[in-house]
């Protein structure tokens, strides 16, 4: 099992890695979570989004992406891209506990659900292999990469 404990702002990757857990859990003041991509300029990439329709249903993976927006915590609880807020002293023993819990099942039983829930994204990935590659090679042209180095610089600049 993999459990992430979410103590400040999960952007873009960030909250893929989220999306990703079998668990997550967040702080429940001063963190967000988003995909930005869209409003950076970028294309997103077939495995994220799979991962996060995965986490949370289409409807709500394209509202958040099309949206571009970084919800607080409680929105974060609602969509379901996180499972549980605590408060941040209580973040890492609350990791703890729920991947102890979840480490107590069989083994072989949750692998073979756990890849039984992910069956459907993966079928999507392989389905989408020449699409993945026309979206890697989006990534490296000079536009985008300029574009993701202004979000950065912008970004770098609202925390000054």
């Amino acid at each position: 099992p993999v459990v992430a404990a979410v103590n400040g702002h999960a952007i873009a990757g960030g909250c893929i890695l989220a999306a990703a857990c079998d668990s997550a859990l967040m702080v429940n003041q001063g963190a967000s979570i988003g995909v930005p991509e869209l409003a950076v300029g970028v294309p997103f990439p077939p495995l994220p989004l799979e991962i996060l329709r995965h986490a949370i249903g289409t409807p709500a993976a394209q509202r958040l992406a099309f949206s571009c927006e970084n919800v607080a915590p409680e929105k974060a609880l609602q969509l379901g891209l996180v499972q549980q807020l605590t408060d941040a002293d209580k973040l890492i023993p609350a990791a703890i506990e729920e991947a102890t819990r979840l480490g107590t099942m069989p083994r072989q039983s949750f692998v073979l659900t756990k890849r039984q829930l992910r069956a459907p994204a993966m079928q999507v990935l392989a389905a989408l292999k020449q699409h993945a590659v026309d979206v890697t090679a989006e990534w490296h042209t000079p536009r985008v990469k300029e574009a993701i180095q202004q979000f950065v610089n912008a970004t770098l600049k609202r925390r000054d």
